[in-house]
């Protein structure tokens, strides 16, 4: 056999495990779930990968490369070499028990030589995907960068565009209609950790078809997640991030999947879910967690408060302290239920200023209130600006902030100067033209002074009656890369940014609660490694056409709910925006809150005011939420597992959202099921709209239990109030609900006679 050409070969026995080749240089991987063709060209190339029982192939109609190599070069622009470009190559598979195993080689690149590479796949005998390990051989020690693998290139369409969905784990989740009609003819999207990512697969599919592409990572290396449109195809990687000091030998340090997705997007979270929730993060549920703190569990209402007032100029004018319980009290009994009030502008300095926190801004008469806050069961919150130590605040309440040389020695470095690292971070408002920039150093997570000064900044919090506390402006899930030798890291980037945010986490949580039981931590958006370090998150699932989900064609999708509201509470972020006009926004956003359940949240910041003018649909969205939760459906909105969610039809609603002039196009009645921690079945049901809804549903347990009959209750929202259906109902029970403007209801599910 020429040395140039592809190497099959085949053990014995493999066709009785379903290997089976198509012709001279063809080799098929398959199961009762997947068929993936690798054919001759020099080396291996993926020639189809077949999800079934569907049987179209997602591949691009000229193969696709398996992975793709980036070198740094001398001119600053990174050399790309891929797999059809190695000259020789073999492709061996072999029977695995009830799977099969597979190992490909990659020689001979004439851009990187002694460059080899090797894929070893498994394939089990019912999995939807092939799990992947890749080792680059570099005996040159060639800078090798980046490594793209899984790599597909796919179809441009998968059949008809029009329901081609990209589903992507950019914090709670987003949802990417049409691609090929709502993206440009080229066009890049990337989720990374550190950064956006929130979990770690990607999808591109539709409801019979599609590529599913996951990492493995259990314990948080630098890596991203890919989209890519090219003329005539839609690429998808994962890109491993490697060390700066190249080495002769390199192996992925996780495993990676590759393979079919079809359905709804739940279809294809429950692949992923399948591994997630046998990792370390999935360790307790809600329910078995007793160090997160019961008034937490019973569903507060956060409130986004500022302490400080402004003038026409938005310059700081005085104190809310003195009206601040007044306040308070009005919104608990206009909604009827607790009240938690998250307070921005309790630094010293300037609203978002870190390091330099204390004394706190007005300081001998916020301690009063906030004693009489405690008091009362208020529980003031408030944000740490992460990991910043500000050095200059710029523009509006400008100036030099003093005290960040005595923590010199714990600051990230940046390898271009050798001193500390300056994030200069823009809070201008767009069009208004002033200034407000803030210039910060930030903390090494892994020197040792860090861990001192967040205690430290706990237990001054502690002192005046603060104790939850939220790690702000750390989205990332992860430290700075720093080029320091004396905080206990090689320099650069590496596994400890995430390994010590994570500790750093740890150590204030465990710090705060040895002070007071009470003491929670909350962290800015989602990471799934972060679950077992936390009480709460702070995610923003109501926001539309913004930041993460800004994209054309994107909408959002409670993904990170659906796989992890069992294990983790998050909360309105600082909730949808208080008014007194009528807002069907507004109360879209309230709704969405209480649908995908979080804890319910409003905001007025430093518009005071805006609580008590608020617009009456909004207290009534927001009574239903705290209604809901006052009553059992507290079980599956706060502590229980999202499930599929009915399916029935509705009117259409036309929303505008963000400054998009196209329309946004809602349901009149949002829906989602949940399963209790003791069995029940829910179904949620938010009416949105300022008329009389009605729903035709056929009730059932979503898959979720396999009872004959059930017993079936409603419970109504506002006021709280429980009725029984029926009993001993057999499954699926056809039901109309009736819903007037703006009510929501649930409806629960037990088996008979429980």
């Amino acid at each position: 056999m020429k040395k140039d050409c592809l190497l099959i070969v085949a053990w014995v026995g493999a066709t009785a495990c379903g290997v089976s080749a198509t012709g001279p240089g063809t080799t098929v991987l398959e199961n009762a779930r997947l068929r993936m063709v690798f054919e001759k060209e020099t080396s291996p190339v993926l020639r189809a990968l077949v999800p079934k029982p569907a049987g179209t192939n997602v591949v691009s109609a000229d193969g696709s490369p398996l992975f793709a190599l980036q070198f740094a070069t001398t001119n600053g622009q990174p050399l790309t070499v891929d797999s059809r470009q190695a000259a020789r190559g073999t492709a061996e598979v072999r029977p695995d028990g009830d799977g099969q195993r597979m190992r490909l080689t990659f020689e001979g690149f004439t851009s990187a030589e002694g460059v080899r590479v090797v894929l070893d796949g498994r394939l089990d005998a019912d999995a939807p995907f092939v799990r992947w390990a890749i080792a680059v051989d570099n005996p040159g020690r060639l800078p090798l960068r980046t490594v793209r693998f899984p790599y597909v290139k796919a179809a441009p369409t998968l059949g008809d565009p029009g329901d081609d969905v990209l589903i992507g784990p950019a914090f709670p989740g987003v949802l990417i209609e049409n691609p090929a009609k709502n993206w440009p003819e080229t066009r890049l999207l990337s989720w990374e950790f550190p950064g956006n990512q929130s979990v770690q697969f990607c999808a591109y599919q539709d409801r019979a078809t599609g590529v599913y592409l996951a990492s493995m990572d259990t314990e948080g290396y630098g890596r991203s997640l890919t989209v890519e449109k090219q003329k005539g195809a839609l690429l998808l990687y994962q890109e491993y991030r490697l060390p700066e000091e190249a080495a002769a030998k390199w192996s992925g340090p996780y495993e990676t999947a590759l393979g079919g997705a079809a359905g709804a997007w739940q279809d294809t979270a429950d692949i992923y879910k399948q591994w997630a929730v046998r990792q370390s993060w999935c360790a307790k549920t809600l329910a078995q967690r007793t160090d997160i703190p019961d008034y937490w569990k019973a569903g507060p209402c956060i409130h986004t408060c500022e302490v400080r007032t402004y003038d026409t100029n938005r310059l700081c004018s005085g104190s809310y302290y003195p009206l601040l319980a007044d306040h308070l009290r009005s919104l608990r009994e206009r909604i009827g239920g607790p009240v938690v009030p998250m307070l921005p502008g309790w630094e010293n300095h300037r609203r978002w200023t870190g390091g330099e926190y204390f004394p706190i801004f007005d300081e001998e008469r916020a301690k009063p209130v906030l004693a009489q806050l405690n008091g009362e069961g208020f529980r003031p919150f408030v944000f740490l600006s992460g990991l910043y130590y500000t050095f200059k605040n710029e523009g509006r309440d400008g100036g030099d902030v003093p005290g960040w040389e005595q923590y010199a020695d714990s600051l990230v470095i940046a390898s271009e100067t050798g001193k500390p690292k300056i994030q200069v971070l823009n809070e201008m408002t767009p069009g208004q033209g002033d200034v407000w920039r803030r210039h910060s150093y930030v903390f090494c997570p892994a020197a040792p002074g860090t861990r001192a000064f967040f205690r430290s900044v706990v237990d001054r919090l502690h002192a005046l009656g603060i104790d939850i506390v939220q790690m702000d402006q750390t989205v990332s899930g992860a430290g700075v890369a720093c080029a320091s030798a004396e905080h206990g890291h090689l320099p650069g980037p590496g596994l400890y940014q995430s390994q010590a945010f994570r500790a750093l986490l740890a150590d204030m949580r465990q710090y705060g609660k040895s002070l007071s039981p009470s003491f929670m931590l909350a962290h800015e958006e989602l990471h799934e490694e972060l679950i077992p370090y936390l009480d709460a998150f702070h995610t923003r699932e109501h926001r539309e056409r913004w930041w993460y989900r800004s994209v054309p064609g994107a909408r959002g999708i409670p993904l990170f709910t659906y796989l992890y509201h069992e294990y983790a509470i998050a909360y309105g972020g600082e909730g949808p925006h208080a008014g007194s006009a009528k807002s069907p926004t507004i109360v879209r956003e309230m709704a969405v809150n209480l649908v995908t359940g979080k804890t319910p949240a409003v905001s007025v910041w430093s518009y005071q005011t805006a609580m008590a003018k608020a617009h009456p649909d909004q207290i009534r969205m927001l009574r239903n939420h705290q209604g809901l939760l006052a009553t059992e459906a507290r079980q599956h909105l706060i502590l229980g597992r999202m499930l599929h969610p009915l399916e029935f039809a509705a009117e259409t609603v036309t929303l505008k959202i963000g400054k998009s002039p196209a329309p946004f196009l809602e349901r009149a009645v949002l829906t989602s099921s949940w399963q209790s921690p003791d069995g029940d079945v829910g179904h949620c049901f938010v009416n949105i709209t300022d008329r009389p809804q009605r729903a035709s549903l056929s009730l059932d347990a979503r898959g979720a239990a396999t009872w004959p009959t059930a017993d079936i209750d409603l419970i109504r929202a506002d006021p709280a109030a429980r009725s029984p259906l029926t009993r001993g109902a057999k499954l699926p029970h056809a039901y109309t609900l009736e819903l007037a403007p703006l009510e929501a209801a649930f409806i629960v599910l037990r088996p008979t006679g429980r």
